[in-house]
């Protein structure tokens, strides 16, 4: 057993590289923008550092941002969100802020599909989504360095807070002010 978790997590730790690595490749296509070249030297860094998620999300989000000459979001989105009339708001808000598409998984089943499908630039999670939670997803986004929100309508930001501490959490019913200012928030840093 311990044998299987050790190669489990040589084979995340590999996989972590490649994701860095192709990071890099996108950043360095981003024309040598200034946040193209900001991005660059945060990836660096945080491989250096030993590529600690929040390092590598921030780099990530700075890659977002780079992207259509420092729109503050762009790319593919995925929403994970059960209630598809909250899920095609949200979708709402990102289409204006400047998304490309916003995909909407209904359950953690559907999100983790998505996933290993596509790579988003940005997430949205409802935390809490019937019985079950999108912790799973969450810390999957995290391995890929991609950066996220979590929105909830239920006083769960105590148990959020413990296991992603510094991740932003939006309060249910969502404000579009709100969660443009969580997202800004985010792709800023």
């Amino acid at each position: 057993m311990i044998q299987t978790n050790e190669r489990k997590l040589a084979a995340d730790v590999t996989a972590c590289g490649d994701e860095q690595r192709r990071q890099q490749s996108h950043v360095q296509a981003v024309n040598g923008s200034d946040a193209g070249r900001a991005a660059q030297a945060d990836l660096a860094e945080g491989a250096a550092r030993g590529g600690t998620v929040s390092d590598d999300a921030v780099a990530t989000s700075r890659t977002a941002r780079a992207c259509e000459g420092n729109i503050a979001l762009c790319g593919d989105v995925l929403v994970v969100e059960d209630s598809i009339i909250i899920a095609m708001d949200i979708e709402d808000t990102l289409i204006k802020m400047g998304a490309d598409s916003v995909h909407i998984a209904a359950d953690v089943k559907e999100g983790f599909a998505f996933l290993a499908r596509r790579r988003p630039a940005f997430a949205v999670l409802d935390f809490n989504l019937g019985a079950e939670t999108s912790a799973a997803i969450a810390r999957k986004l995290a391995l890929m360095n991609i950066p996220f929100v979590f929105a909830t309508g239920y006083d769960e930001e105590t148990e959020i807070a413990r296991e992603f501490p510094g991740v932003s959490v939006v309060q249910k019913p969502l404000a579009e002010d709100a969660l443009k200012a969580a997202v800004n928030s985010l792709l800023s840093s």
